[in-house]
């Protein structure tokens, strides 16, 4: 990464430094500009496992970023890429991520769009794999969802970090163990268990934007999806919930519904430099965002 890139946008100078520490409080004041709902605190967990770029005018005003979290040395995902109106207008979200992809090398990217920047990542070579719905609202008590049988639902300890990493490796076919130890500390932690004491299911719940955010959710059937969602449904009825999903029908889908999480928006999930995956039952029903996914 180097340490400055200048660019002269249409008369108007632009330079692009690495992320640093001290950039939170513009970071925070460039996402309420462009109606983004990350805390502080949402912001700071970011940072600690990001690496990118913020866009600086010439009086120091940050006024465009592009983040990228690398998910071992295979793969990467791509997110906070913002850009004020005016920096947009003259190419700035491409010269941003054209840094970006830069760093990331030849890494597998995945990145989840929304509809104003889709054109631009087709035009860097980005595929679509999946679009994926924002849910949000005032949680309702769920209906009954009940771990099928054999199954129980418990809390989770450390000792199940290692079975928790092995499922969401295999929901996502990405190494993300940085991402999760930055997350578990913040979130409450349940488990689905089989009768040989295995995990074989898990979700996570933390304080996010306007309320709690579940996610990320790893199970292999929208039973095991439904009850472990219920258990923060239930545990936060009545409060702002959100779950950002690429589960957009059946079970699951209706489940939210009933939950009072309609969808609120979409999300294209896209791809670059795309790996084979292996075979898995396990299957991703929640992401722990849009910039860690």
């Amino acid at each position: 990464m180097s340490q400055h890139d200048s660019m002269d946008l249409d008369h108007y100078s632009v330079t692009a430094r690495p992320l640093a520490d001290g950039d939170l409080p513009r970071l925070h004041e460039l996402t309420v500009g462009v109606g983004w709902p990350h805390r502080t605190e949402d912001l700071r967990l970011l940072m600690s496992v990001a690496q990118g770029y913020v866009a600086c005018d010439e009086i120091g005003r940050v006024s465009g970023s592009a983040l990228w979290f690398p998910m071992g040395d295979g793969a990467a995902s791509i997110g906070m890429v913002i850009t004020t109106p005016r920096m947009q207008s003259r190419g700035a979200g491409r010269w941003l991520m054209e840094l970006v992809l830069r760093d990331a090398g030849d890494r597998e990217i995945v990145l989840n769009a929304t509809p104003q920047g889709i054109r631009l990542y087709e035009q860097l070579g980005f595929h679509t794999t999946q679009i994926g719905h924002q849910r949000q609202g005032e949680a309702l008590l769920p209906p009954p969802a009940p771990p099928p049988a054999g199954l129980t639902l418990r809390a989770l300890t450390p000792a199940d970090l290692p079975a928790l990493l092995a499922l969401d490796r295999a929901a996502t076919g990405h190494d993300r163990q940085a991402a999760l130890n930055a997350v578990l500390p913040l979130s409450d932690g349940v488990g689905l268990e089989d009768g040989s004491g295995a995990l074989v299911g898990y979700a996570l719940s933390r304080m996010f934007g306007r309320g709690q955010l579940i996610g990320p959710l790893v199970a292999r059937t929208d039973a095991e999806a439904m009850a472990l969602a219920a258990h923060f449904v239930t545990a936060h009825a009545g409060q702002f919930l959100r779950l950002d999903t690429l589960v957009l029908d059946g079970p699951f889908a209706g489940f939210l519904d009933r939950c009072g999480l309609p969808v609120a928006g979409s999300m294209t999930h896209m791809w670059l430099n795309r790996r084979p995956r292996a075979a898995t039952d396990q299957r991703s029903y929640a992401m722990i965002s849009q910039a860690l996914n």
